[in-house]
């Protein structure tokens, strides 16, 4: 319950966050040919869209444009998007929906597709969920999907057949008929497409090399995005906490008031790559300590509780510009916490102690966060539930709350 709500909490934040880098300068063509300069909401399309919205200034309220009245558009160093009235063929790629029909089944539809490379010989892509096709046109010719289908086979109909698999897969390789007969090298062999993939790395190089043999200028729309993969930070922090102890068998409560300690821990961040690197995967080993002594009518009695915890979790980004950038946290302590301190001691009159035993490995607690980041430094505030370090102390439980203050580092 408490993992739903955290990313409940984190989902709730992308919505209302994501307009800090939602429109970016770029513009659209429409069907009367006329070019407009303007702002695009960047949807970081996954799949190509049917729709955009755009502003003329950063002021305006935002409108809709659907692609009947749209030739062009594109954000300018991002991406580009062409209208284009195609026959596609929508064949699955998913091996439980085959058909067991060799050929393409066609269909008209007016479509987004996005550019990846123009010139004399030009490639598109088109992805909607599970589908992804490539589309090709020669000398500004009419825009043509590159065909590659699989496909079922019956081989009980075959006179040689595997009787364990009577379906086997066969695949539709058309598009390589089409390139060697359409987008050829004078000097080029056959070998050139026989094994050619229908991958977007190997068309790429595929139509790089045909425009560069026919003296063609390219213009690649393949935009690599300059991102971090990888952080390591350094993260001191001060925690400020409380401690209470209380007997399962009288009425014995011992409380520790708020204490600040220092703690220290190493972060290591994956930076996911989609949502435009608003998104990364955390793990936070830190040590922490909680050394207090309080009066009771047990007497004096004094705590040291030292430990190393292994939080791991999910971290949201809101860019607010360059340099600046706030990020949310939700993690979970998991994995085995490791005691190197831990007993509670009592003094004169009443001598003893508790001993804070390392529990097993699990989900021990949660925390939640939020800061910011400037270039290589960080500042956050952390709250962690509570935690129950003598958890599996039968005559004593208790309850550890504390709040952290964390200052970051990147040094990587």
């Amino acid at each position: 319950m408490k993992v739903k709500f955290i990313l409940s909490i984190l989902i709730l934040i992308d919505l209302h966050c994501f307009a800090q880098v939602s429109f970016e300068k770029g513009y659209f063509i429409g069907s009367d040919n006329q070019r407009v300069e303007c702002l695009i909401k960047d949807s970081d399309w996954d799949n190509c869209p049917k729709e955009f919205k755009f502003k003329l200034t950063e002021t305006d309220d935002p409108k809709k444009a659907e692609i009947t009245g749209i030739k062009e558009f594109g954000i300018y160093g991002v991406v580009k998007f062409i209208g284009a009235a195609v026959k596609i063929d929508r064949s699955t790629r998913l091996f439980s929906n085959y058909s067991d029909i060799k050929e393409p089944i066609w269909s008209d539809e007016q479509l987004f597709l996005k550019v990846i490379l123009e010139g004399k010989a030009s490639l598109y892509s088109y992805v909607e969920a599970d589908l992804r096709f490539y589309f090709y046109s020669v000398n500004d010719s009419a825009i043509k999907q590159l065909v590659h289908k699989e496909y079922k086979i019956d081989n009980s109909k075959r006179i040689y057949f595997d009787q364990q698999n009577p379906n086997s897969i066969a695949t539709n390789n058309e598009f390589r008929l089409q390139l060697w007969n359409e987008v050829r090298c004078n000097d080029a062999t056959i070998s050139s497409v026989e094994k050619l993939n229908y991958k977007q790395t190997e068309l790429v190089n595929y139509f790089n090399t045909y425009n560069t043999c026919s003296g063609s200028t390219v213009t690649s729309y393949v935009y690599k995005q300059k991102r971090d993969f990888f952080n390591l930070r350094l993260k001191p922090g001060l925690n400020l906490s409380s401690f209470r102890v209380e007997s399962l068998s009288n009425d014995y409560v011992l409380d520790f008031n708020n204490k600040i300690s220092l703690s220290v821990g190493a972060e290591a961040e994956f930076i996911l790559p989609f949502n435009k690197n608003k998104w990364g995967l955390v793990f936070d080993p830190t040590f922490k300590s909680f050394n207090s002594e309080t009066e009771s009518s047990l007497g004096k009695v004094t705590i040291e509780y030292s430990s190393i915890e292994l939080p791991f979790g999910l971290r949201y980004y809101c860019f607010l510009n360059k340099g600046i950038k706030l990020f949310f946290n939700g993690f979970m302590i998991a994995g085995h916490t490791l005691n190197l301190s831990h007993s509670i001691r009592f003094e004169y009159p009443y001598t003893g102690t508790i001993d804070i035993k390392s529990p097993p490995p699990g989900i021990r607690n949660f925390a939640m966060g939020a800061g910011a980041n400037y270039k290589r430094y960080s500042a956050e505030i952390r709250y962690y539930t509570t935690q129950n370090p003598l958890l599996f102390n039968s005559m004593w439980t208790s309850e550890y709350k504390r709040i952290m203050v964390i200052i970051g580092f990147n040094f990587l």
